[in-house]
């Protein structure tokens, strides 16, 4: 399971791992949730020709449906599962709901804070999803183009800006999503003027600030912030940080290369990264706002 998809359950207070259509679920042994069982595995209900579809994991808000986006090169699908059996000791079910297809590859896909829409973003392309609460089925409502080279996106909490990246650091695409099924496009940012050599590469993952349009972007041995200035209607940025360079607190940044995941913490104080060279690397989003969690 190394290569597994991970996803935490909140309602079930449950970890699910998926590896190309092996699902595993894992139960907390007590309430200190340090140490997880292996509560057994999740099997498929109903016909889904591509159960064995690798790729991410997102759950709806309601804990209701689970989406799982494939990738694969020049062509793409969409799972949608469902929990229509109560999980017991020995393992549970989930039910097929509906395959997507998508003439591209997936490089980033997000569910909106309100459970209302799906985005997917393509090598080239936005493509939205209206999500319909009750059957977790996706209809595509809307589209943006132009996007090329786009590779991670980041929704802000209020759900209102959606930030694109491409993989390069040489872009930042802002959309208003005042109607979410039609992203409108605000601004775009240039490459970092100051960045050295090497540049940015491998953009892969981003988290969007709390109670604010800005996100945090995590690239190959770097990262870097942006933000929408609402008074003066400007897209720029706010901090960089790279491993040739101190940042601004003179802390050395390890080369910890190549980005694979991120999990930003509940409270929005820190972000999680897995990496090639150096493990799970953690930042401390500074002036982050922090949240309670639930």
């Amino acid at each position: 399971m190394s290569d597994s998809a991970l996803i935490w359950d909140p309602h079930r207070e449950e970890l699910y791992a998926h590896d190309c259509g092996t699902w595993r679920r894992f139960s907390p042994v007590d309430g200190t949730h340090r140490t997880l069982r292996d509560a057994g595995t999740l099997t498929i209900i109903g016909s889904a020709q591509s159960a064995t579809l690798c790729g991410d994991v997102l759950m709806d808000p309601g804990g209701s449906f689970l989406y799982v986006f494939g990738r694969r090169e020049g062509e793409s699908q969409v799972l949608v599962f469902d929990f229509p059996i109560l999980f017991n000791t020995t393992g549970g079910s989930l039910g097929t709901v509906q395959t997507v297809e998508i003439d591209a590859a997936i490089m980033s896909a997000l569910i909106s804070n309100s459970g209302s829409h799906v985005y997917v973003l393509t090598g080239n392309a936005l493509l939205v999803f209206k999500r319909n609460p009750g059957t977790g089925e996706l209809a595509q409502v809307g589209t943006a183009g132009d996007l090329w080279g786009a590779e991670a996106m980041a929704i802000s909490d209020d759900d209102r800006h959606l930030f694109v990246f491409d993989e390069f650091g040489n872009w930042t695409t802002l959309f208003q999503l005042d109607d979410p099924s039609n992203p409108q496009f605000l601004d775009t940012l240039p490459p970092f003027g100051n960045a050295p050599q090497p540049e940015l590469t491998g953009c892969q993952v981003a988290a969007a600030r709390n109670g604010l349009p800005a996100v945090d972007a995590f690239c190959t041995s770097s990262a870097f912030s942006v933000r929408w200035r609402l008074e003066t209607g400007e897209l720029e940025a706010t901090d960089y940080v790279a491993n040739w360079q101190q940042d601004r607190f003179n802390n050395h940044l390890p080369d910890f290369g190549f980005v694979r995941g991120m999990a930003a913490s509940p409270d929005g104080t820190h972000a999680y990264l897995t990496t090639d060279d150096a493990g799970i690397v953690v930042f401390e989003r500074v002036g982050n706002e922090m949240v309670e969690p639930e």
